[in-house]
């Protein structure tokens, strides 16, 4: 896909090295790229004094939270590190646009020819996005039913997409290591089923991997039991681990939160690396990729699970494989070349949804 070169602006989350894959992909479809946030160095101590006081604190006092106040600030003052009030982008590409504040989007709108957002959360979950929607020239959600019950905003639908740029492929040639992987932030909402799932696979002696990050503020969260039931991590993983991951399983695993009805990463991440899939989310039925022959709806179903992982992955027709990849994905949120349209206007089986 040519684009001349356009430049564009970029924000998004550094999870499981997210901004790396977002960045890597706009430079493999043409585009001159620039990264808010990109070169923020690392944390340090000002002085001994801090140091000591947070070990006091997170020591005697329990206190995780001094350390993780600390970085935000560091994470504040490097703020704005991504280019001169003088530059001028075709396009900026906010992703989760509320993890940045009013006045870094009025300057970010100063300097873009179109200034874009894409929020892959349920909109309720994140209260604050709702003042900030008015400042984007579009605005997209990967969650349908957020359209229908937010009309006034006049918000747009997309799926979300798995990363095509190349990359080192050197274990896609060896056999999987487990059958099953999950890797997902802890939630409360969904630990439950987690671990239910992890007991039935334990129980019936079927290979898995299941990792949970913990984010600073969940770290007490982390029991002795759920330490030896699942890997817990207190640190981001790379995309390139994570996508390695992915390759040496047969099935991924997909752990819908209530708020939501849209599709998560992994379930393109299926797509991508042609993987059968076990959700609990049931809209999945509602896409054109969905096939019960390699995408299994969990519930109480347990009984029929096995048989699923007995049958072998039938593969999808390429043209759908590429309607979902971030080269036709990124033209959807651009309007730039041909593409093959994802946006769909959300139909009333969502309203339901919706109004919960």
């Amino acid at each position: 896909m040519k684009t001349s070169m356009k430049k564009v602006l970029l924000f998004a989350p550094d999870w499981v090295g997210f901004i790396a894959g977002f960045e890597k992909n706009l430079r493999y479809c043409g585009y001159d790229v620039v990264t808010v946030n990109q070169n923020i160095p690392p944390f340090k101590y000002k002085n001994r004094r801090q140091k000591i006081y947070n070990f006091f604190r997170k020591t005697f006092l329990n206190d995780l939270t001094y350390k993780q106040k600390l970085k935000e600030e560091h994470l504040c003052h490097h703020r704005y590190q991504f280019s001169t009030p003088a530059d001028v982008y075709d396009y900026a590409l906010i992703v989760r646009a509320d993890m940045l504040d009013i006045n870094e989007l009025r300057l970010i709108k100063q300097i873009s020819g179109k200034m874009i957002s894409y929020h892959f959360d349920a909109l309720p979950r994140y209260p604050e996005i709702f003042e900030r929607i008015n400042y984007f020239d579009k605005f997209f959600v990967f969650d349908p039913a957020d359209v229908v019950k937010y009309p006034q905003y006049n918000l747009k639908f997309i799926t979300n997409f798995y990363f095509d740029y190349p990359e080192r492929n050197k274990w896609r040639s060896q056999s999987p290591e487990y059958n099953l992987f999950y890797l997902g932030s802890y939630e409360s909402s969904r630990i439950h089923e987690i671990l239910q799932l992890q007991n039935f696979l334990t129980q019936n002696e079927i290979s898995h991997k299941i990792e949970l990050f913990f984010d600073q503020t969940k770290l007490n969260k982390i029991t002795p039991d759920l330490k030896n039931t699942v890997t817990c991590l207190t640190e981001s993983i790379s995309i390139e681990k994570h996508q390695e991951y992915v390759a040496k399983s047969n099935v991924l695993l997909d752990f819908i939160l209530p708020q939501h009805t849209g599709l998560s990463f992994r379930v393109f991440e299926s797509i991508k690396y042609e993987k059968k899939l076990i959700t609990n989310n049931p809209h999945i039925i509602n896409y054109d990729f969905y096939t019960p022959d390699n995408i299994f709806i969990l519930d109480s179903n347990y009984d029929a699970l096995a048989d699923f992982l007995d049958q072998p992955y039938i593969p999808l027709p390429a043209s759908v494989r590429k309607k979902y990849s971030f080269t036709n994905w990124i033209s959807n949120v651009f309007k730039q070349g041909a593409f093959e349209k994802i946006q769909r206007e959300p139909t009333k089986k969502y309203a339901l949804s919706a109004n919960l």
